[in-house]
């Protein structure tokens, strides 16, 4: 998907389904960089994701630096990006990032933009797989797999999931992470045939 087609989709965005849908789309290959001290691990870089949080969420974005610490010989950054969602609501997520002045930047003074950097890069990557979600999981969750949260509502309201059970499971759907979500849909079509 280029800039253009970006911008064609999000013109016809009314709903957060419709912007979930649109997040659930790979990014472009020619955006990703190998990282450089791990072979074979891909990630988008931060001026991809700025650009993203730019035309998705225009001035409906921020970036809080939550925490700068020192961990071992590495700045370590938490951040909080927030962005409004179609109903007016103010959502976030949280991301964490490190850079160690030794292998890195070099510079003390180069290591807090360039783990700020990661850290943004880590709290926008739950967005969805446009922001570059899936890059380096082994297993990925179908995109298309949109029965799970179906077959969840239905056999809840059956009364074969325990409400204490509810909302982390409907978290899982949602964010489906990796392994919790592959272990629940299979415990749902199990319930289902029971």
């Amino acid at each position: 998907m280029i800039i253009e087609e970006l911008l064609q989709r999000l013109e016809n965005i009314t709903t957060n389904e419709e912007m979930s849908l649109l997040l659930d789309h790979d990014p472009p290959k020619e955006w990703l960089k190998e990282h450089p001290q791990y072979k074979g691990h891909l990630y988008l870089p931060i001026e991809k994701v700025e650009m993203l949080l730019s035309l998705i969420f225009k001035a409906n974005r921020k970036v809080q630096v939550v925490n700068v610490t020192q961990l071992f010989n590495s700045i370590s950054v938490t951040v909080r990006v927030h962005f409004l969602d179609f109903s007016g609501v103010w959502l976030w997520h949280d991301g964490v990032g490190a850079d160690n002045p030794a292998i890195g930047t070099n510079t003390v003074a180069g290591s807090l933009p360039a783990a700020k950097s990661l850290a943004i890069c880590d709290a926008c990557d739950h967005l969805g797989r446009l922001f570059g979600r899936d890059l380096n999981r082994d297993v990925v969750p179908e995109k298309s797999d949109q029965g799970v949260k179906e077959l969840f509502d239905e056999l809840y309201e059956l009364g074969k999931i325990p409400a204490e059970y509810y909302e982390r499971f409907n978290q899982i759907i949602e964010t489906k992470e990796l392994a919790s979500y592959n272990k629940l849909k299979k415990q749902l079509l199990k319930l289902k045939e029971s």
